[in-house]
């Protein structure tokens, strides 16, 4: 019988700057694992993890820059401008990061500062970016 740390699962993610993709894998680790990806062709913040779940042997698949058509930029512009989004203050700030290291969900934490779950896993990548910058 095997236990649960040997199961693996092969996982793709996207850089959302340039576009590359990238094949991992995630295992199910015993303890909290803590860590992140950047990109190695625009070295931006491709994934970043904290929980039950590592993810190693990391292997582009596809490395190209992402250009806009002409059709992506008329259909902006179509569009119109958009709204910004509210910008985070330090009080919202320290909850987000209390409500992290309990087991709220994503959606959870959103409907409690009435944000989108994409921006609650937005603002955590980029505070703890920001932390790795203050401890190097």
């Amino acid at each position: 019988m095997r236990s649960c740390n040997q199961h693996s699962t092969a996982v793709v993610f996207l850089c959302s700057d340039c576009g590359a993709v990238y094949k991992t894998v995630q295992q199910y680790a015993e303890s909290a694992q803590l860590g992140h990806f950047d990109c190695s062709n625009c070295n931006r913040l491709v994934h970043s993890w904290h929980g039950v779940y590592s993810y190693s042997s990391w292997a582009p698949v596809l490395v190209k820059k992402a250009s806009r058509s002409v059709g992506q930029i008329k259909r902006q512009d179509r569009n119109g401008a958009r709204h910004a989004p509210l910008r985070w203050t330090e009080q919202e700030d320290h909850q987000l990061l209390e409500m992290a290291m309990t087991d709220m969900t994503a959606f959870e934490m959103a409907r409690s500062l009435m944000r989108t779950p994409g921006s609650i896993y937005s603002r955590l990548q980029r505070l703890y970016r920001g932390h790795r910058k203050l401890t190097s």
